[in-house]
């Protein structure tokens, strides 16, 4: 409560030291009532979400991070003074991101983000007919939430109902999860990934907590057959290998696996269907989802998509596209001839789309390449080599001199030249993308730092999902991989809840799992191109037993062998 006025002890009724003080404390009073008003007004500018930046999240951004990261158990309102909060309360009015020209969040203090999330959630959390906060809840739960931990867990409650809830989660997943504590739990662990992802934290005790609760709950459901198989407890083991992998550590990869074999396991128990998932609109939702979670797991390990998320579609769009339709386009998928929807876009420059066409060629050449053996290989490497060498000369334009414009700098063009170069690499070495030079990898985050990430590149979805999924695959161990992953996953997010088209939203993970392996895979298609000459020589009839004696009897045979071997392996 604001004490307004209060009663002051003074020896001699109606002295002057007396007037001056109750002038003194009713101008103070009146000055913090003005300037609250003043604040109150700027934040009532706030009309919806989207006024919101999202740009910039970095482990400083807080005033109390530093601090609250050395002794998470200390209350935070203990860290700043009350007088340092009146100092910021105006001033946190006016921090407008001079990206996007938003008020920036991140950057408020404590009481202003309380104020902005207190009339923002009411709109964003409306469930049922009726408004609450479903996150505003916790399971039952056997430890006590001490006032650090219990104001941490309210920040992960508001990134995730701010920034990672499209309408489909908060129509159908929220509900489920309100229900289901493992499924609640397993979707807090996550929120704690990529809100961490974004600042560059560890995972703190409270996360930890929180993701033993999910397992406690997960197997106590997976006791029971018919449990085990339900939606929300596959849908809980999907987000618990999300949250696993942004995190990260020595042991993610074997734990993430784990997870990925198990819901493989349990979507066989639906009698080996994916397709069961039809009943309520939770598992109609969560069958997109869990085709896309697979082949993103199997496209980051370079390893084949297993048979039961092996969803076969379409070549062309069903029903076809209308002329004006927008799809997230990227080098991983072009419905039409043309870059169509890119070609609008304002983001989108003429030395973007370049790239954009010459990714998306070589890519086709590579599968052409992989699928059909060692009769296109001289093809596919002479446009590789020409692809990187053009690409490879082109300029940055955040190296710009202090004297050019800041309008020239093209972070949109920029993030997808390191990208191209990042992939190109990878397949002139044939090696996975984890062995990415760190050099570009650091080069590419600090990039995507510079850019509207969090609105998700508006119309170029697509281009950012392209970048951010082969940037994840590209720094498994380092330091940056928590914010490349937490924006992959932002960007996944918005494309399968926000794209109404099933293939648009499988086909680029579907294209960037075959277009990994066949990168891995190709140092084996170059060893067996060396042995081209003598296939086309022994079709032609050029190597019989009497050629001068250059070939044996045996060396032929031999060859035979080979031959009948090798094309059994590519049919």
């Amino acid at each position: 409560m604001n004490v307004q006025f209060q009663f002051i002890g003074v020896e001699e009724k109606g002295s002057a030291a007396q007037k001056r003080l109750i002038r003194s404390h009713a101008a103070i009073q009146h000055n913090l009532r003005r300037k609250e008003q003043q604040r109150q007004k700027a934040l009532q500018s706030l009309p919806s979400l989207n006024s919101l930046c999202t740009c910039d999240f970095s482990p400083g951004s807080l005033p109390w991070a530093e601090s609250w990261t050395s002794n998470p158990d200390t209350p935070r309102s203990k860290k700043i003074s009350k007088v340092e909060e009146k100092k910021h309360r105006l001033a946190d009015s006016y921090k407008i991101c001079v990206r996007c020209k938003k008020l920036q969040f991140n950057e408020l203090s404590r009481p202003s983000q309380v104020a902005v999330m207190r009339m923002l959630s009411p709109h964003i959390a409306a469930f049922c007919q009726a408004e609450f906060d479903p996150f505003g809840i916790l399971p039952e739960s056997p430890w006590h939430l001490n006032p650090g931990e219990r104001s941490e867990l309210n920040e992960v409650k508001y990134f995730i109902v701010t920034f990672y809830a499209p309408g489909s989660i908060r129509k159908f997943t929220i509900p489920e999860a309100v229900a289901d504590p493992g499924l609640y739990m397993a979707m807090v662990f996550c929120g704690y990934a990529y809100l961490y992802g974004r600042r560059g934290l560890p995972m703190s005790n409270t996360a930890v907590a929180i993701k033993l609760e999910a397992i406690r709950h997960i197997n106590k459901k997976l006791q029971d057959p018919q449990e085990a198989s339900a939606a929300s407890t596959i849908a809980s083991i999907a987000y618990l290998a999300t949250a696993v992998r942004n995190f990260g550590g020595d042991t993610a990869a074997k734990e993430v696996a784990a997870h990925e074999a198990g819901v493989d396991e349990l979507v066989k128990l639906r009698d080996g269907k994916l397709a069961s998932l039809n009943q309520t609109p939770f598992e109609m939702a969560l069958y997109g989802i869990l085709i896309m979670h697979h082949v993103v797991y199997a496209g980051l390990s370079a390893i084949q998509v297993s048979p039961t998320f092996d969803l076969k579609l379409p070549d062309s769009p069903s029903p076809p596209l209308s002329n004006s339709e927008y799809l997230p386009e990227s080098p991983f998928y072009r419905p039409r001839s043309s870059f169509f929807s890119l070609q609008e876009s304002k983001r989108c420059s003429r030395a973007t789309l370049e790239i954009l066409y010459d990714m998306e060629n070589i890519f086709t050449r590579l599968l052409e390449r992989s699928w059909n053996g060692i009769l296109t290989e001289e093809l596919y490497q002479a446009q590789l080599l020409d692809t990187y060498f053009r690409i490879s000369k082109l300029e940055s334009t955040s190296k710009s001199s202090d004297s050019a414009p800041s309008s020239r700098v093209d972070y949109y063009y920029d993030a997808c030249r390191i990208c191209a170069l990042i992939t190109l690499d990878a397949m002139l070495n044939s090696r996975a993308l984890g062995h990415a030079p760190p050099s570009l990898v650091g080069q590419l985050i600090e990039t995507l730092k510079q850019t509207d990430i969090g609105n998700a590149w508006g119309d170029m979805l697509g281009v950012l999902y392209w970048i951010t999924i082969t940037g994840t695959a590209a720094c498994p161990d380092n330091p940056g991989h928590q914010f490349m992953d937490s924006t992959f996953g932002k960007a996944q997010f918005d494309l399968c809840y926000t794209t109404k088209r099933l293939e648009a939203r499988i086909k680029p993970a579907q294209r960037f799992a075959a277009i990994h392996l066949a990168i891995v895979e190709g140092r084996e298609i170059q060893d067996r191109a060396k042995v081209l000459p003598y296939f086309q020589a022994l079709d032609s009839g050029g190597f019989t037993a009497g050629y001068d004696d250059q070939i044996s009897l045996s060396l032929l045979c031999y060859l035979n062998c080979c031959f009948l071997n090798l094309s059994s392996f590519l049919t």
